[in-house]
């Protein structure tokens, strides 16, 4: 429960993902993104082209990491409902699995979960597609930045302005600075699932909020008595309970069950 809200699987799902992810790697990748000025700082120090390359490289880096985020979300967005609604069907048939099996109805049931289940898939299938032209980009930029740091610091060094020990120091800066924007590449399908089910948590706590606050009521003494009861479903003439009369004692539960175990 939230907030005095009994949560639903769902909502407990969303509840765990909030929680896996800040307390999983993908926080540390944020953290260690923060520090990617320092790492141009210290390759300006060195020279400024160095520096100007290594906020360039970065900055292309940052940009295609936030496309491949804007392209796939609404992909995954959408998949990420589908398996909370999937979880949450399976869930509310298996507390009820008796009632199902006897009233022939889990054929049907399992086909709509299964529905549900490969539409989740399929939205997945179709993030992961996007994704992974946009995921290829940064992985050449990685592979090609020593090849550029050696062209542009063998002009610089014929030119006896960086000294070889300069250019082995920002060849070593420039692999550790790309590797916090690869991490948040890596992490992106984590970051969507995070932001989509802190939207959710965050919704149900809102509406807990906003519901009126019940009264608190004495506890119940005594015997309940029923005299003369009669029930019919809605729309309908038929007689489902009739002149039902009983009593009953504190401490006892009485069900009334029909023939198809409803």
């Amino acid at each position: 429960a939230a907030a005095g809200v009994m949560a639903s699987s769902g909502t407990r799902n969303d509840f765990n993902v909030v929680r896996d992810t800040l307390s999983g790697r993908s926080v540390t990748a944020v953290i260690d993104a923060l520090w990617a000025p320092l790492f141009i700082i210290a390759m300006t120090a060195i020279h400024w082209v160095f520096g100007l390359v290594a906020a360039a490289l970065m900055t292309l880096t940052a940009l295609l990491a936030g496309l491949n985020y804007w392209i796939a979300d609404k992909d995954v967005k959408r998949s990420y409902h589908l398996h909370a609604k999937a979880l949450e069907f399976g869930q509310a048939v298996s507390r009820n699995v008796d009632s199902v099996r006897a009233l022939g109805m889990l054929p049907r049931l399992r086909d709509r979960w299964a529905a549900i289940h490969q539409a989740s898939l399929g939205w997945q299938s179709a993030a992961s597609s996007k994704a992974n032209i946009f995921a290829a980009l940064p992985r050449f930029l990685r592979n090609s930045q020593m090849i550029v740091i050696y062209a542009i610091g063998a002009v610089l060094y014929l030119n006896q302005e960086v000294s070889a020990a300069g250019i082995f120091v920002a060849m070593m800066i420039m692999m550790r600075s790309l590797l916090p924007i690869d991490a948040l590449i890596s992490n992106w399908h984590n970051y969507t699932r995070f932001f989509t089910a802190l939207a959710r948590v965050d919704e149900v706590l809102r509406a807990a909020d906003d519901r009126p606050r019940r009264p608190s009521l004495p506890m119940l003494g005594g015997a309940v008595t029923v005299s003369r009861v009669y029930a019919a479903a809605p729309g309908s003439d038929r007689i489902i309970l009739n002149d039902v009369s009983f009593s009953v004692e504190p401490g006892r539960i009485v069900g009334v069950v029909g023939s198809s175990g409803a």
